[in-house]
């Protein structure tokens, strides 16, 4: 959908005009049918296995980013800012559908965290390709910071993500001392990574942007491998109980 909106600026662009629509590979009317029958068929989904509830947060993220994230995108350098608030609502889905309730603390501080990460994220890739948005009239940090300033900013919301990734083991989202341990350790090798960025004045920057997303993934790797860890432990004892009990009646 997003590239059915974008494709006269994608063809403008070095890194979208191989998209499927830039390129002449799909047609526009066959790119928005298929776009319709994606959001239909996934809110179907979302509706029949996990409520209605999580239907409806998905369907105001669809809303937020091809509504007001990505009209902002045309008039404002600062849209990623507001545009995080699609990575957000992405967690509530499947805390919902887990009978999650949506006002519990642990979910507030794990959209936090997925918030802050868009917006460094866009920011990296603006900084890389800041000439093409300019070139295809999308306006871009490049034209408001020199280059020192945009490095800094960028260090700025980096080490805030990874203050958001501490706060997960203040929410209680970590429960074992080698995992606070690990987030710890990375949160850390973020921070170093942006601030070898900021004083290299921006050389890296597509490194630094991979080296982000590992961290995400790492951090959320980490609190799904603690509550599974944590569960096996406490399901173990009841295996062993069922098991001697089997046992038992068996022998009888």
């Amino acid at each position: 959908m997003n590239q059915y909106q974008e494709k006269a600026t994608d063809a403008l662009m070095a890194r979208t005009r191989r998209r499927p629509l830039p390129s002449g590979r799909l047609s526009p009317r066959h790119a928005l049918y298929l776009a319709s029958a994606a959001v239909m068929a996934g809110l179907s989904i979302l509706i029949a296995s996990a409520g209605p509830i999580s239907a409806a947060i998905g369907l105001f993220a669809l809303i937020w980013y091809n509504g007001i994230y990505t009209y902002l995108k045309r008039i404002t350098a600062f849209a990623a800012v507001p545009g995080g608030l699609t990575g957000s609502l992405i967690p509530a889905i499947g805390w919902a559908a887990g009978g999650g309730s949506l006002t519990d603390p642990r979910l507030l501080a794990l959209s936090i965290f997925f918030g802050m990460w868009q917006v460094p994220h866009f920011w990296l890739l603006a900084f890389e390709h800041g000439k093409e948005y300019e070139a295809a009239g999308l306006p871009s940090l490049t034209q408001i910071f020199g280059p020192e300033q945009i490095t800094r900013l960028i260090f700025a919301w980096l080490a805030a993500t990874a203050v958001c990734g501490l706060m997960l083991c203040l929410f209680s989202m970590a429960y074992t001392s080698v995992v606070r341990y690990f987030i710890l350790a990375f949160s850390i090798w973020l921070v170093w990574q942006g601030g070898r960025f900021m004083v290299s004045n921006g050389k890296g920057s597509s490194l630094l942007f991979v080296k982000l997303n590992i961290y995400v993934v790492a951090i959320l790797g980490l609190l799904c491998s603690d509550t599974l860890y944590t569960r096996s432990i406490d399901l173990i004892p009841r295996f062993i109980d069922q098991v001697a009990l089997k046992a038992h009646y068996f022998r009888l």
